[in-house]
């Protein structure tokens, strides 16, 4: 272990959680909420022990922090976007104590110091924590009571693979609506037949179908929902390997593409860095010829498997999020609001 990392490393809890949300990240799947939580949790062990140093102290080990959970999963952008979180109200802090009459909290009163107190440095994070973890619990509900404004009765629509976040859209919108879903299977993992097996007990039609029908089935189809991992600067996203060719599909067929995922995916890195973003998998995963493997023109052959594909921003109709619905060219204000320009890069 480096240097870095010792000086907010402090106590057996604070390193046992940090080898446990470091095998979260490299787990396969894994949830977006649960990373979530498990980060603010690890952060809340790291301020209580380094509060006592003052605001400064308490920025430097959130910052590191986050680097050293990039190292454990580098392209899972949910750890470092928590750590970000916490940063901005830091940042506002330190803002409020080099300027005092910025402080408004508590107008009569004499202006806190909030560098000097402990106490006080420790509430005013420990505070802004638990508000960002009462938003992680309300982003499913959040997501899922807006279905109805986008499902109506008596249509078609068509999802890829599986999504937490598209599955309570999809079962909130049966609980009045009937409506038919065409689900991809995504055969990179067949979670497709996971979303089948939990909506086969709503009021739903299911087809499920290979990845190769798509295109085939896309002219009567009326929407497309699918989840992402992330959410990027400039409104693209993240999503599993095979959606690009659904959004292309939907785009040719002018069907809109809706995604559904919470805030707490949303980066403020964009997609310039192809070889940093992506993930690429075994190639045994799309080859199961275990036959041709040993043939001379199959050693030849160059097997890419990316298990992330890119969603440009122009064949993204709609954002649904648990701050409501918005078009991808918004993305940046909702950025301003969550994180600082410095803190782009850990």
């Amino acid at each position: 272990m480096n240097h870095s990392t010792e000086n907010w490393l402090i106590g057996k809890e604070t390193r046992r959680a940090l080898n446990y949300l470091q095998k979260e990240l490299r787990e396969e799947p894994f949830s977006g909420l649960r990373i979530a939580k498990e980060t603010l949790r690890l952060l809340r062990i790291v301020v209580s022990s380094v509060a006592p140093s003052g605001l400064d102290k308490v920025e430097d080990a959130v910052r590191q922090l986050g680097r050293e959970l990039t190292r454990g999963y580098p392209r899972c952008f949910i750890a470092e976007n928590m750590a970000r979180r916490v940063l901005k109200v830091i940042h506002e802090e330190l803002q409020i104590a080099n300027n005092p009459r910025l402080d408004t909290s508590d107008l009569g009163s004499p202006c806190r110091n909030p560098v000097k107190n402990a106490k006080t440095v420790k509430n005013i994070v420990m505070e802004s924590i638990s508000e960002i973890e009462d938003e992680l619990d309300a982003v499913l509900p959040n997501i899922a009571e807006q279905s109805l404004e986008h499902i109506h009765s008596n249509e078609v629509l068509l999802t890829f693979g599986h999504s937490q976040s598209v599955e309570e859209f999809l079962k909130s919108a049966a609980e009045k609506r009937h409506f038919e879903i065409i689900i991809a299977e995504c055969e990179l993992d067949y979670s497709g037949h996971r979303l089948a097996k939990n909506l086969s007990e709503e009021n739903v039609d299911i087809t499920l179908i290979s990845d190769a029908a798509v295109v085939a089935l896309m002219s009567r189809v009326h929407k497309v929902i699918i989840g992402a991992e992330a959410i990027m600067a400039d409104g693209s996203v993240l999503a599993a390997s095979g959606t690009f060719m659904v959004a292309a599909a939907a785009r040719h067929y002018a069907v809109p593409l809706v995604i559904c995922a919470g805030l707490h995916k949303l980066t403020p890195l964009f997609p310039h860095h192809p070889d940093i973003l992506y993930d690429v998998l075994s190639p045994s995963q799309v080859i199961e010829n275990c036959k041709v493997w040993n043939e001379s023109w199959f050693r030849q052959l160059e097997v890419s498997c990316p298990r992330l594909d890119l969603i440009q921003s122009q064949y993204i109709r709609l954002l649904v999020t648990n701050s409501g619905g918005f078009s991808p060219s918004y993305v940046y204000r909702i950025l301003n609001e969550f994180y600082d320009e410095i803190d782009t890069f850990l």
